[in-house]
């Protein structure tokens, strides 16, 4: 009885093994077979550093095996060339879509926001300064700014000699920036809200703005104007003086 009954069990056992060879077997053919079928894929040329923008001429077809193809890995040029890297790229690397931001994607980092060639400046705002709260991330504002500049008055005599001088301060309005994209409110990057108490204000500028208004925020005092959302005009404004008002 107890020679069947190994018997049985050897039978089972052989059996068991049998299988596991057989899908094993079958495994490693379905692999060899993918491995000697190829299929293509667009990597990187050469190293590309972190928050770089992709180029065409940075992007190659690769033949790879297809056990080696990744489905998530975006195939078409049009949709890689101007994207910008969050992180470094290494020579033969598929480009990822959690990899790459578009040009003015909201993300984590403010510096995926900003245009190419301009700059993010922060001023400081209150309620008055703010336009009551209302100005939100994406809208547009002008800077007006009112500085206290001294003038000196020469009085000279009847033969042309400087006889006197006269110092005055005067007070000067004039608008110093127009049609300045609202990057941020405080760290709100996104217009979710109807309106955000606001300390700081992040204004999108040139560099030559940047001076301007950084200036313009130091020696005098700044007032937002909040633009028409659909308003991209530049107007011409001559500045105000206290006397001519």
């Amino acid at each position: 009885m107890k020679q069947k009954l190994y018997f049985v069990l050897a039978v089972v056992f052989a059996l068991v093994a049998a299988g596991g060879v057989y899908l094993y077997m079958e495994n490693l053919e379905q692999e060899t077979r993918q491995d000697l079928e190829y299929g293509t894929m667009l990597v990187t040329r050469d190293y590309i550093p972190m928050r770089t923008v992709v180029t065409s001429d940075m992007l190659e077809t690769k033949e790879v095996p297809l056990s080696q193809v990744r489905n998530d890995a975006l195939k078409d040029k049009d949709e890689i060339a101007g994207s910008i890297t969050k992180t470094p790229f290494y020579p033969g690397e598929p480009f990822l879509q959690e990899k790459l931001a578009s040009p003015g994607e909201t993300g984590n980092s403010l510096s995926y926001n900003i245009a190419s060639g301009k700059r993010a400046v922060s001023v400081a705002v209150n309620e008055v300064i703010g336009v009551g709260y209302m100005v939100l991330p994406g809208d547009r504002v002008d800077v007006i700014v009112v500085m206290e500049k001294e003038e000196t008055t020469v009085i000279h005599g009847e033969e042309g000699q400087v006889i006197d001088r006269e110092e005055e301060r005067t007070y000067t309005s004039e608008i110093c920036a127009q049609d300045l994209k609202v990057l941020a409110v405080n760290q709100t990057m996104a217009a979710d809200q109807e309106s955000l108490e606001a300390t700081t204000v992040t204004l999108e500028v040139s560099p030559d703005e940047a001076q301007k208004l950084v200036l313009a925020d130091e020696r005098g005092v700044i007032r937002l104007l909040l633009r028409e959302a659909t308003d991209t005009e530049t107007v011409t404004a001559t500045p105000l003086r206290l006397d001519d008002f």
